[in-house]
């Protein structure tokens, strides 16, 4: 790993810290609260954030994985913006957590493939790709069901929508 990919990570790592610290601090600042919001809800949301595209964008190695988009899907999504909206003391710092993991695959170096034996690492690939896309699917129709339709329903709606990403998915040159 080279010497700014390290700093990049501590710099993430630092981010998160400070959030924890802006938590916990016995003061409490981050109740003061700036044009309504809180500060803790300020510096999770978008500062911290910001700070860490901006420092993955110029240190990491352009983009993260392919395997980082599935970061973002219904599995963590939707029991996150529970979370939020339910009001959760460290919601803050979760979405925070949420948001910087992906940047944290930006810096970490690629591995070699000769390090590991093809079946080994082609099993675990594709475990946990079923584990992941199993989660998404099952957070799609729970959260459909919730909502009134049929898990029938939810899971076509869902495959047609994976569908449709697959589809529209950039193709290498």
């Amino acid at each position: 790993m080279t010497h700014a990919r390290r700093v990049g990570l501590a710099i993430l790592l630092a981010l998160v810290g400070g959030g924890v610290i802006l938590a916990a601090w016995p003061a409490s600042p981050a109740t003061v609260r700036w044009h309504g919001v809180a500060l803790l809800w300020w510096y999770g949301l978008a500062l911290a954030p910001a700070v860490g595209v901006l420092v993955t964008a110029r240190l990491g190695r352009g983009t993260p994985a392919p395997a980082t988009g599935l970061w973002a899907g219904p599995a963590l999504l939707l029991p996150l913006a529970a979370y939020v909206f339910a009001g959760g003391p460290a919601a803050p710092l979760t979405v925070l957590v949420a948001v910087l993991a992906p940047l944290v695959a930006a810096l970490a170096p690629v591995r070699d493939d000769a390090a590991l034996p093809r079946p080994l690492v082609a099993g675990v690939v594709l475990v946990a790709a079923a584990l992941v896309v199993a989660a998404q699917v099952r957070a799609a129709v729970e959260t459909a069901t919730a909502l009134g339709a049929g898990p029938r329903a939810a899971l076509a709606v869902t495959a047609a929508v994976a569908a449709l990403a697959l589809a529209l998915r950039p193709r290498p040159a």
